[in-house]
């Protein structure tokens, strides 16, 4: 039912207690759930019964689809409204068969076609020119772990190792198809049927093993002049899972062993203790040294003395 009010119309259910679904004022324009009720809101095109869907319950909107549709087998957009740590914020862009779930096209001119913004500032960008695509301020990084799934603290560019282990992730697939981030317990395994609680539900949710065939786990760097080296610690991840990510190509900073001197152009091996130290410049360069050397020091500045005296360099890896 419409009312007339003095600032403009309201459209109410009035079967119970009033529910207001649509204001039209002059003050605020329209403005649709004003009172924050479960109310959904769909606009429909010719063929498409979700040209535009907007989960009241969820707070989450759809573009060609709705919630119970989207999947690996029907097209869609949805951007996430909340992030209660079974959505996760953002966008995830859904395409039937093998369409392109995203094409960015610049008309005319070459330049930027991302850009990463921290707090404001752009810290990185992926450029065009020409035929060429550019990565600009880039660190190549790849998720990996411990063996004992701790996470103790390591100091940003320590030398790390990689180990014959792999790392497994797991994740629950819901009845709708979505897959939601898992940590095994000791009693799981694949394919184990769990009941779990998903946006207030119980569902029955089925354990699923990533099809992942490259993430080999780590360690600090043991051995003198390993030919293992797996990269450089940059950071923690997924806090849930204790993944790392180390950097292993581009630039980045390396920990040097505090009694080494570096200057522009030295070759770095690992130093058996987490930090790296200079080839010496008498060393026969063979192919079985090479396989020692893991990155070159671009520059001697110091970014960093840690409390060990060890500290860092900007580099650039070489063979990781």
């Amino acid at each position: 039912m419409a009312f007339i009010r003095a600032d403009g119309i309201a459209i109410q259910d009035t079967q119970g207690t009033p529910l207001n679904y649509m204001d039209v004022n002059q003050g605020s324009g329209v403005v649709f759930n004003e009172g924050s009720n479960d109310f959904d809101f769909r606009i429909e095109s010719n063929g498409e019964a979700n040209g535009f869907f907007f989960e009241g319950s969820s707070g989450n909107i759809y573009v060609g689809t709705n919630s119970g549709s989207i999947g690996n087998s029907y097209p869609g957009v949805k951007l996430f409204g909340t992030d209660d740590g079974t959505n996760k914020s953002g966008i995830n862009i859904v395409t039937a068969g093998g369409n392109n779930p995203l094409a960015l096209n610049r008309s005319a001119g070459d330049g930027t076609m991302i850009g990463f913004r921290s707090a404001g500032t752009e810290e990185g960008t992926i450029s065009i020119s020409g035929t060429t695509t550019a990565y600009n301020t880039f660190t190549g990084t790849h998720w990996s772990r411990l063996a004992d799934n701790s996470k103790p603290t390591i100091l940003r560019g320590t030398v790390m190792e990689s180990l014959n282990e792999m790392v497994d992730w797991y994740n629950l697939r819901m009845p709708d198809g979505d897959l939601i981030p898992h940590v095994l317990t000791d009693s799981q395994s694949n394919g184990d049927e769990i009941t779990y609680n998903h946006n207030g539900t119980d569902v029955t949710a089925t354990i699923v093993k990533e099809d992942d065939i490259k993430h080999v786990q780590t360690k600090i760097s043991t051995t003198d002049e390993a030919k293992n080296v797996y990269g450089v610690f940059h950071a923690w991840d997924i806090e849930a899972y204790n993944d790392m990510m180390i950097a292993a190509v581009g630039t980045y900073v390396i920990r040097i062993h505090k009694d080494e001197t570096v200057a522009k152009g030295n070759l770095l091996q690992s130093n058996g203790d987490g930090t790296a130290k200079v080839l010496a410049g008498s060393t026969s360069i063979t192919a079985d040294v090479l396989s020692t050397v893991f990155a070159k020091v671009l520059s001697n500045t110091k970014i960093e003395t840690y409390a060990d005296g060890s500290f860092i360099v900007p580099c650039a890896f070489t063979n990781c």
